[in-house]
């Protein structure tokens, strides 16, 4: 698959891949593929990481998205 091959190369540059399938039955939830992934990373990020590199992403988050 085409995106599995994409994510090979990002991770290997220290890059980070979401992934999410669109579901036919959530059309009226526009994004809910791309708000699924980001939980699921969200969810992974404050299981497995150290309180410095979570605090670091929320950073990066809110430099890049803004605060709302």
């Amino acid at each position: 698959m085409l995106a599995t091959e994409f994510g090979k190369y990002v991770a290997a540059g220290s890059g980070i891949v979401l992934s999410g399938k669109f579901d036919q039955l959530k059309q009226g939830k526009p994004f809910s593929a791309l708000a699924s992934a980001f939980d699921l990373y969200c969810g992974n990020l404050m299981r497995d990481s150290d309180p410095s590199r979570t605090a670091e992403v929320a950073l990066k988050l809110i430099s890049s998205l803004g605060k709302e």
